[in-house]
């Protein structure tokens, strides 16, 4: 028996290596931003929403391989590695680990970092306990402009989490890392369309 696509469950074939079908991996929404210090590539709606939803909160294995496929094999994730020195995932929230969410940015870091060989370096515990990732209303109308301190003595560092919604965390975990030279990369955005003006091309 072949495998199926992961979203229209349409049959692959006995022999394929794939986990979607082409007509389902061309609708994927792709981010077209240009964002500063970093990049997004997808939009964090339609399939690739659900996707995320069934990785994080269902546990689904299968949704989770193929998020992990698409993030490694971007060229643009290739691009944004050359450029560092070592990867830090995102911390998840305490809320979603209570929850027994799946810790989608550790993968993806872990992921990143053993193919194109970098360190894989976790943020400071205390960060895990302080980092509140659920944005307040002021926060989400406001968004930040993810740029990030740039000292010349830091450690060229790529922070990876698997949504970014208004650059909070990011910002927020970048301003903690002093010895770090942080960029990001993330597999979907979820910015707000007053957010989005902004850095459309």
């Amino acid at each position: 028996m072949g495998r199926s696509c992961a979203i229209c469950c349409s049959s692959l074939g006995t022999v394929s290596t794939a986990y979607l079908c082409a007509p389902c991996y061309q609708q994927l929404p792709r981010s077209s931003l240009a964002l500063p210090s970093g990049g997004s590539l997808y939009r964090y709606e339609g399939e690739m929403r659900r996707l995320i939803l069934r990785a994080k909160v269902e546990g689904d294995s299968t949704a989770l391989v193929v998020l992990r496929r698409l993030f490694l094999t971007s060229p643009a994730l290739a691009v944004a590695c050359a450029a560092v020195e070592q990867i830090i995932p995102v911390p998840s929230s305490l809320w979603g680990r209570l929850r027994g969410r799946i810790d989608i940015p550790w993968f993806l870091a872990s992921d990143a970092a053993e193919r194109f060989k970098l360190s894989l370096i976790a943020a400071p515990k205390q960060l895990y306990w302080r980092l509140n990732k659920r944005a307040y209303k002021e926060q989400r109308q406001r968004g930040y402009t993810l740029q990030f301190p740039q000292g010349e003595a830091s450690i060229p560092t790529l922070l990876i989490d698997d949504i970014v919604t208004t650059g909070y965390t990011l910002t927020y975990l970048s301003s903690r890392l002093i010895s770090a030279r942080c960029s990001f990369f993330t597999l979907a955005e979820a910015f707000s369309e007053p957010l989005r003006k902004q850095w459309e091309p």
